[in-house]
């Protein structure tokens, strides 16, 4: 088989699992803390999501997988403007929708940007030699333009975007330093530094056109204050350079507000979308788009089946005022945590908001050891970074899981 069986935790009995629980091929109910990498907003096998299902185009939707940008149906463009494009933030107006998943969107993303900038720096229209090179991958056609990301960030597994490695080649991507932090308390002098450190990638590189950042770091466990992703965005505006926000694992609502970069009161240029929204794609500036026809597209540039879905995820999301309750739960989880994590030796570095929530083992052993006490306890729990326990569960996940989890956390610890 070609899966990779390395990841695989275990297989599910998808037809038991209900609301926050999985269940796996044994029979055995489990509490599900990761929300399935937080992709299922409503949990498992939702009779709310069935209900909205049952009365959409969605089984209509399953007979053919359009190409959207060629051949859309005629009720596609009311599904995007009535089901996307209210959740866009101000004067994102535009929206790019791809194939699948939101690795892609995160490399669109960055080629709007690329395109932007070079719009801005050459005009719209292209020289015969621009055209010539590019086919041979060679400037002028190929310019030398770089990006920004930090380190330790997770955008993408495709080759532009994946891991830095020696062993694959890269798009010209730079490295700013994320600022260290003892949670729960701030570090200014740490991220002064990361600052000043960030700055001098912008003085020394002078063809970057984007920044691209997760408003919570890593899937959701590494976050700095409001105040240094503030004075962040005004550098990257002074460098003339784009402002990408990848919410695709914490965005709509997982951090207890639709967006996570809500939290630090910047605004981005483009901000990507997935995880939760089912589709994935990204809103952007209008002069963000592209001059060009086929710059930037893809097989079916949309996929009404998972729009229609989101729709109807949408509809369940605001009736049950599910994010404002994401808030509350997690306030209640983070301090039920706090108080167990007090006194406990070898574990630290408690962080949250809303359901993204997280803390630290001392090594990689202890870390695994809780996974696997905390399955025989009937919870589901993932650690990332090879020490950092992640949760982030449904947005249906309540007091009472909360409750199982801090239980079965205090015989394991």
């Amino acid at each position: 088989m070609s899966q990779d069986f390395k990841t695989v935790k275990f297989f599910v009995d998808y037809d038991s699992c209900s609301g926050n629980y999985v269940a796996d091929a044994d029979g055995n109910l489990l509490l599900d803390t990761t929300g399935q990498d937080g992709t299922i907003p409503l949990g498992y096998n939702s009779q709310a999501l069935l209900a909205q299902l049952a009365n959409s185009n969605y089984m209509n939707n399953v007979m053919h997988r359009i190409s959207c940008h060629t051949m859309p149906s005629e009720n596609w463009p009311e599904l995007v403007k009535k089901t996307l494009i209210p959740l866009a933030p101000t004067g994102l107006g535009e929206v790019f929708n791809s194939c699948g998943c939101s690795s892609g969107s995160n490399e669109n993303a960055l080629k709007s940007a690329s395109i932007w900038y070079y719009k801005n720096k050459y005009g719209e229209n292209y020289s015969s030699e621009q055209l010539a090179t590019a086919l041979k991958g060679k400037p002028p056609g190929i310019p030398d333009f770089a990006f920004v990301r930090f380190a330790g960030s997770h955008h993408s597994n495709l080759i532009g975007l994946g891991k830095e490695s020696k062993y694959t080649p890269k798009l010209n991507m730079l490295w700013a330093p994320f600022p260290n932090r003892q949670y729960p308390q701030p570090n200014p002098s740490e991220e002064t530094k990361a600052l000043e450190e960030t700055q001098k990638l912008f003085k020394t590189n002078q063809s970057i056109c984007a920044f691209i950042m997760e408003p919570i770091l890593s899937k959701g466990t590494y976050y700095a204050t409001a105040k240094y992703y503030q004075e962040l965005a005004k550098i990257v505006k002074e460098n003339h350079a784009a402002l990408i926000i990848d919410e695709t694992f914490t965005g709509y609502g997982g951090s207890g507000k639709t967006w996570a970069f809500e939290h630090w009161g910047i605004k981005p240029d483009i901000l990507v979308y997935g995880g939760r929204t089912q589709i994935s794609g990204y809103f952007m500036k209008p002069e963000f788009r592209p001059p060009q026809v086929y710059q930037i597209s893809n097989t079916w540039c949309g996929d009404p089946l998972r729009l229609d879905q989101f729709k109807a995820i949408r509809t369940v999301v605001e009736t049950q005022d599910l994010i404002e309750k994401v808030k509350n739960v997690g306030d209640y989880f983070y301090k039920k945590l706090g108080n167990l994590l007090e006194n406990k030796k070898g574990v630290s570095g408690l962080r949250g908001l809303g359901l993204h929530i997280a803390f630290d083992f001392e090594n990689k052993n202890k870390a695994w050891k809780f996974v696997g006490d905390m399955l025989g306890k009937g919870v589901f729990v993932n650690v990332v970074n090879e020490k950092t326990v992640q949760i982030s569960p449904a947005l249906v996940f309540e007091k009472q899981h909360v409750d199982v989890f801090v239980e079965a956390a205090e015989s394991c610890l």
